[in-house]
């Protein structure tokens, strides 16, 4: 199974779409919850990061290598999105 994963490449431009999406939300969100902690808390921040993690393991991961091996890792982008 390792050998599935040496030749993968990540898409680049997905990735970094979304590192920028999620820097320029947390940017956004860290001068928000200064000036009003407490209308925007931080498990904001961690569900929205969160959010994008899973986009990046659905999106950008080399699951589509064993999609065809395994029935539950091809189901998990149709589960995430």
């Amino acid at each position: 199974m390792y050998s599935l994963f040496e030749s993968w490449t990540p898409p680049l431009g997905t990735v970094s779409m979304l590192l920028v999406t999620a820097a320029i939300y947390a940017g956004g969100f860290r001068r928000l919850h200064q000036q009003m902690p407490d209308r925007f808390p931080t498990w904001r921040l961690t569900a929205f990061l969160c959010g994008i993690a899973t986009l990046l393991v659905a999106i950008a991961s080399p699951l589509e290598r064993v999609d065809d091996q395994l029935l539950q890792v091809h189901m998990t982008p149709s589960i995430l999105s």
